[in-house]
């Protein structure tokens, strides 16, 4: 007769191949509007002000959602960029939009909302923080050529990269010529995580699929809720 450990473990095993490896997300309850004034209080500490207009509420009401496990999150359909799609909540996320239109802080101000509420996620067999590192694209190629780039970037189960696509394509290190981000992206893409994107180019920009090749392109679809920010510069306001 199996013990109560091996049934542990048996049934452990089972969860993850239902959910196909990916990471499991929980719910929880929240207050958008109690949200939405703790972002503005993390806002004036980072940015100096923080204003939620026609041209960003869709995006921070569905990280919210997204943050708090909320099946009604939405995103937007990315090869169109206009269908808004339910949001799959094992998925990460990506920001695309012009300079200046505020993607960073979003996700900085998510991560912050992560810390204070303290989500939780399930990667694999073990219950982990959803709050993450992030990085420039431009800094990971850097670290690379200098040979300091973090071995666990790939596998990371949550990993944010801003600025996508800003990046030099190659780096060099040692006579080792790389497509740094290209690869990191890569196996992330193979692996049960979660990554959350900046860039001021669309998901399905031929400019993309240019640097980082067709099947990243293709599997960014399914690795991330895609959103985009339009508007003015918001630093020259």
């Amino acid at each position: 007769m199996a013990s109560s450990r091996q049934l542990i473990d048996t049934l452990a095993l089972l969860d993850q191949i239902q959910s196909g490896g990916r990471i499991v997300r929980n719910s929880y309850s929240y207050d958008m509007d109690i949200m939405m004034q703790a972002a503005g209080q993390f806002a004036m500490r980072r940015a100096g002000c923080f204003v939620v207009d026609d041209d960003n509420r869709f995006l921070y009401e569905n990280l919210f959602r997204w943050l708090a496990g909320d099946p009604d999150c939405c995103c937007l359909s990315p090869s169109d960029r206009h269908t808004v799609i339910r949001a799959d909540l094992s998925a990460g996320i990506y920001v695309a939009g012009p300079t200046g239109t505020g993607k960073t802080l979003a996700i900085q101000l998510l991560c912050d909302l992560a810390r204070l509420y303290k989500p939780q996620i399930q990667h694999y067999d073990k219950v982990k923080p959803l709050v993450w590192n992030e990085f420039r694209a431009d800094d990971i190629v850097e670290m690379f050529r200098r040979g300091e780039e973090p071995t666990w970037l790939p596998t990371a189960p949550i990993l944010a990269i801003h600025d996508l696509g800003s990046e030099p394509p190659e780096a060099v290190n040692m006579g080792n010529r790389q497509n740094v981000v290209r690869q990191i992206l890569e196996r992330r893409a193979d692996g049960c995580t979660m990554t959350i994107i900046t860039s001021n180019f669309p998901m399905c920009h031929d400019m993309v699929k240019s640097i980082y090749g067709d099947r990243v392109q293709s599997r960014l679809m399914s690795m991330c809720n895609y959103f985009e920010l339009g508007g003015p510069d918001r630093r020259r306001r």
